[in-house]
């Protein structure tokens, strides 16, 4: 079972499956829309489908995460840093919804998204290459 989870192949069906539901996820990112209709929005559903990808995407690269842990691997690694950051922020704004959704965490899930999903846009231009790179034996 680990073989294939951690396999390339998987590697590149979580990859592409978090690309294409980041898309849904955004492209149904109405601010008005989620405000009437909650957590049965679409960007809701797309983004909690969004967050297990994001959780099956960071096991599988585990290993090279908590080696980025290290202060001094951090600071050579800003993009990814960011992303962690912001990815953190925004689970934790997600949090803050099931505790009470209103209007004051609607913005702070509005803004620390941006930068999240400006982080993953400079995180997949960078990795690019490497993505491209699991295509080859």
């Amino acid at each position: 079972m680990k073989r294939i989870f951690g396999s390339k192949p998987s590697k590149i069906v979580v990859d592409i499956l978090m690309l294409f539901i980041f898309v849904f996820t955004i492209a149904f990112a109405d601010v008005k829309t989620i405000r009437f209709s909650g957590w049965n929005s679409l960007h809701c559903l797309f983004g909690l489908i969004l967050l297990l990808l994001m959780a099956l995407h960071i096991a599988q690269h585990w290993l090279l995460i908590k080696s980025l842990t290290k202060k001094r691997v951090l600071a050579n690694n800003k993009i990814v840093a960011g992303v962690i950051l912001f990815f953190c922020l925004t689970f934790l704004s997600i949090c803050l919804f099931t505790i009470n959704f209103n209007m004051p965490f609607l913005e702070y899930h509005n803004a620390v998204g941006h930068f999240f999903a400006l982080g993953i846009v400079v995180h997949t231009v960078h990795k690019f290459k490497r993505f491209l790179g699991l295509f080859c034996c």
